[in-house]
């Protein structure tokens, strides 16, 4: 909070850290929200694996299975989480 040297009143403004740190926030959040949906689908290693879900002999999983356990999310973090899984072979 700074004064604004232009009217002589207070700037409320957020600072470029503030909204680093609200973003870093939001960043953590949605990672574990992504995690937990992952886990919660059975698509984690160590997790029960839900109904439907049928890892190929591989032990991959298929587009169709993530989609649908990540429907409740946009499809841009779609599309990051496919991008990262199909990085590390966990894609059929």
């Amino acid at each position: 909070m700074a004064n604004n040297e232009n009217c002589g009143c207070l700037d409320l403004r957020p600072s470029r850290l503030d909204i680093g740190a609200l973003l870093s926030a939001l960043a953590v959040r949605t990672r574990l929200t992504v995690i937990d949906a992952l886990e919660a689908g059975g698509l984690l290693s160590g997790c029960e694996a839900q109904p439907g879900i049928v890892p190929d002999a591989s032990g991959r999983i298929s587009n169709r299975q993530l989609d649908r356990v990540l429907s409740d999310f946009d499809e841009p973090t779609r599309k990051q989480v496919t991008s990262v899984l199909s990085q590390v072979g966990a894609l059929a």
